[in-house]
């Protein structure tokens, strides 16, 4: 979900062994994986009725020939930041079972982003605290230099 518009912003698909790469941004409550984002739950659909009545342009490519369709929302805490799909161009339904597979598959990636999330700012902290210790260093120094300006300046008064 990006963070600023709120649309879901595909990151990373695969069709058989391959990466896809395209552009693709849906509005929560548009599509099948908008409602996903909007309402938080998973979805199911393996009628074709079901798939025209749910697919957004863009949804997926209009060259491939979906059959069936799993998503389940990827959540932070409360918060929805995400889709995983399934997309299936071949024969066969998807089963309760697949979709309670793929609701753990989303919990899991909700906690590693999450697990991310805090180490990017564990590590920004640690570079904070850095560069406050080498601030407090200079300061330091530059404190002996100046105590040791004024301790000779009063040694050569009482000369």
């Amino acid at each position: 979900k990006h963070e600023f518009t709120g649309e879901l912003v595909h990151q990373v698909g695969f069709d058989g062994g391959k990466e896809l790469k395209m552009k693709q941004a849906l509005r929560p409550g548009v599509g099948a994986a908008g409602r996903v984002a909007a309402e938080g739950k998973s979805l199911m659909l393996n009628q074709a009725e079901q798939l025209k009545a749910f697919a957004a342009s863009g949804e997926w490519p209009k060259v491939w020939m979906v059959r069936n369709y799993l998503a389940s929302p990827i959540r932070i805490g409360n918060q929805v930041m995400g889709v995983i799909r399934v997309l299936n161009k071949r024969e066969g339904d998807f089963r309760k079972a697949d979709q309670v597979l793929l609701e753990e598959v989303a919990r899991s990636v909700g906690i590693a982003l999450r697990n991310l999330e805090l180490y990017l700012k564990l590590e920004r902290s640690v570079e904070e605290t850095i560069q406050v210790n080498q601030m407090l260093n200079r300061a330091n120094s530059e404190l002996e230099m100046k105590t040791r300006e004024l301790e000779a300046l009063r040694r050569k008064e009482r000369a």
